[in-house]
């Protein structure tokens, strides 16, 4: 929801107001056929300087080696994810607390 809310330039609170959840999902599933955001960006990004080392270098360049790996082939342990997620989860209570 937050990479929605950040896509669309809304507030997490818009997206819950302004959106059913069957909606939300229809965008959930989207973004698995056709992804957009930051990781479409990295995509495009990606192509572009691929290009342009070719140009320089008269050789092929793979996009993937242009594209940032975050490490995702280690998997986050349900308590890892809960202290990260923590500081967020608080911030959105205490805006739908307000609002």
């Amino acid at each position: 929801m937050i990479s929605l809310a950040l896509e669309l330039g809304w507030s997490i609170h818009d997206v819950r107001t302004y959106m059913t959840q069957r909606e939300i999902q229809l965008w959930r599933a989207y973004s698995e056929i056709e992804p957009f955001g930051e990781v479409r960006r990295d995509l495009r990004i990606g192509h572009a300087a691929a290009n342009l080392a070719a140009c320089f270098t008269g050789g092929r360049h793979k996009v993937r080696d242009f594209i940032p790996d975050f490490d995702r082939s280690r998997q986050q342990t349900v308590e890892e994810m809960q202290s990260r997620m923590r500081p967020v989860l608080k911030t959105v209570k205490k805006e739908d607390d307000n609002g």
